[in-house]
């Protein structure tokens, strides 16, 4: 019977071996490239994110633009309607005299100063033109320049409240499809309103 003999060449070929651990005989050896199914689950679902994205963006330029809203039923009456003929009741700046002058002797006190700068704008920019068809409110200021205008067939009602005493007034004209129209420091106010109502009447 031969003895074994361990030399260094033995010992260290042994301790190369894999060594199994907790009974299982096998060697716990780790085994690169591979992932475990809730990796490969996650990477799947952002290639699918990536392509999905590109999509929607395609989708969302071929949308349509969203339509332009409608103006009000009683400017499109006023522009369809034919004025010719018609005959000027009244005409002039959209602010009375004395609410300038009563503005102006305000304008000290600097909680008035605001009011102050609107009655001068009115006087500068505004124009107010009353027919026997039509009302035409034009602001020529740089900043709100346009025109407006409504029918008389478009008017439903008109309410004034008097300013100053009953020096000036201010007028809302109520139109058939619920807008309105407010003019602020007229001259004459009570007359415009009078005449207004008599060509309103049915």
């Amino acid at each position: 019977m031969l003895a074994r003999t361990s030399t260094p060449a033995t010992r260290a070929a042994a301790s190369a071996r894999p060594v199994a651990r907790f009974g299982t005989g096998v060697a716990n050896v780790a085994r690169p490239g591979r992932c475990s199914g809730r990796g490969r689950s996650a990477a799947r679902r952002a290639v699918e994110n990536e392509q999905q994205q590109p999509a929607d963006a395609d989708a969302d330029a071929d949308a349509p633009a969203p339509a332009p809203a409608p103006a009000p039923a009683g400017r499109k009456a006023a522009e369809a309607e034919d004025f010719s003929g018609e005959v000027t009741f009244f005409e002039g700046p959209g602010g009375a005299d004395a609410e300038l002058v009563l503005s102006l002797l305000l304008s000290a006190t600097v909680v008035y100063l605001p009011l102050t700068m609107a009655s001068i704008g009115r006087r500068l920019w505004i124009n107010i033109k009353v027919t026997d068809k039509r009302i035409v409110v034009t602001n020529t200021s740089p900043a709100f320049k346009g025109q407006t205008q409504v029918a008389f067939s478009q008017i439903r009602d008109v309410r004034t409240v008097p300013r100053g005493f009953g020096a000036w007034g201010d007028m809302v004209v109520f139109l058939k499809d619920n807008s309105r129209l407010e003019l602020i420091g007229l001259e004459k106010y009570a007359e415009i309103k009078s005449h207004i109502e008599s060509c309103i009447q049915p």
